[in-house]
């Protein structure tokens, strides 16, 4: 057996969870990019699996068949090409989805905290400044612990990680929707999304909500996973546009939320 004292400690990085502040501003808008161009490839790998994709194909090629009198063996090599420009036609459309994205993070302040009943968020990491190690593990503070640890996080640098945010549900008062959920990939399997999920519930209790409700698409498997794990449960599932009549699953997930004592008492 190792000696326990011998045994090589990972580096402990300081992670706070707080409410966003302007500095905050570019960071939280390439993470949104980021999180819009994440899945291109599983949604192309989506396609794949849908009728209305070979349906398309099997079109393409008969019209270059009949209508245009491509040969045979020619329009069998242009199925690559046909991959391709799905493909490249998916990719084009999270490039827009990426830039229509930004309307509500165009200014947090007015979007998400004029009001009581909604809040951002992000997780804001002190590492060292040629980055993280390749393993670490992480101490997670409030922001009042932050300022106990000042004097010793002069050689580190302030990365931003993480958000949520909770916005109005304009059909349902009582309730509250949890929007822009991402976690930067090379910093997941660490408890950030944990703690970005239950500082957004706890919130929403806090200021008297009695459910949150979210959407994510069947691409995302592993935010399905963390929502699962906390108490989220699918209200519905249906099938949007995605590209050329090429649908994707979109998931409604909804938790009820415990008003706290001060909601309580307010």
């Amino acid at each position: 057996m190792p000696d326990p004292a011998s045994t090589p400690q990972l580096p402990s990085y300081l992670c706070c969870i707080r409410p966003f502040e302007p500095r905050d501003a570019l960071a939280v808008k390439a993470m949104a990019s980021e999180a819009a161009t994440s899945t291109v490839w599983s949604f192309f790998t989506a396609a794949l699996f849908r009728e209305t994709f070979w349906e398309l194909l099997i079109a393409v090629e008969a019209v270059l068949f009949v209508v245009f009198g491509v040969p045979g063996d020619l329009c069998v090599l242009l199925v690559p090409a046909f991959f391709v420009f799905i493909f490249t036609s998916i990719w084009a459309a999270h490039q827009v989805r990426a830039v229509a994205a930004q309307s509500d993070l165009s200014n947090i302040p007015d979007t998400y905290q004029t009001s009581k009943r909604t809040n951002f968020w992000v997780a804001e990491l002190y590492e060292p400044l040629l980055g993280p190690a390749s393993a670490f593990q992480l101490t997670f503070v409030t922001p009042q612990d932050v300022e106990k640890y000042q004097t010793d996080l002069g050689g580190l640098r302030r990365v931003v990680v993480g958000t949520v945010g909770v916005r109005k549900n304009r059909d349902e008062p009582e309730g509250g929707w949890l929007t822009r959920m991402a976690v930067l990939k090379p910093y997941r399997g660490h408890g950030i999304g944990t703690q970005l999920l239950e500082v957004a519930c706890r919130f929403c209790g806090d200021v008297g909500l009695t459910h949150v409700r979210l959407q994510t698409t069947e691409c995302h498997d592993a935010a399905k996973s963390l929502f699962y794990k906390h108490g989220f449960q699918i209200l519905n599932y249906m099938h949007k546009p995605m590209f050329a009549g090429v649908k994707v699953g979109v998931y409604m997930f909804t938790r009820n939320v415990k008003p706290s004592r001060q909601a309580l008492n307010a």
